[in-house]
């Protein structure tokens, strides 16, 4: 199944799970739009930029920032987990 042309965006992208479906989504070919917040580790955004996905760093605070960054996606996919007890 070849999903070019497709835009599908990953929340959390920096965690193992979601580093995981970015590698699984790019060989597919998929376009990948990888929504990180404005801390994230520079080394792993290196890694996932290197892999062909667009990095949004994102304030997950602010609705109208994610609202942006999921601007145009085909698909949404949280790998978010853990947020509270």
């Amino acid at each position: 199944m070849s999903m070019k042309n497709e835009l599908i965006v990953v929340a959390r992208a920096t965690g193992n799970l979601g580093r995981h479906i970015i590698r699984s989504l790019l060989i597919k070919g998929a376009g990948v739009r990888a929504i990180v917040r404005n801390n994230s580790n520079p080394e792993l955004l290196s890694e996932l930029s290197r892999l062909g996905a667009e990095i949004v760093k994102t304030d997950f605070d602010n609705v109208d920032e994610v609202a942006n960054a999921c601007n145009g996606g085909s698909c949404i996919v949280s790998a978010l987990a853990g947020l509270r007890d």
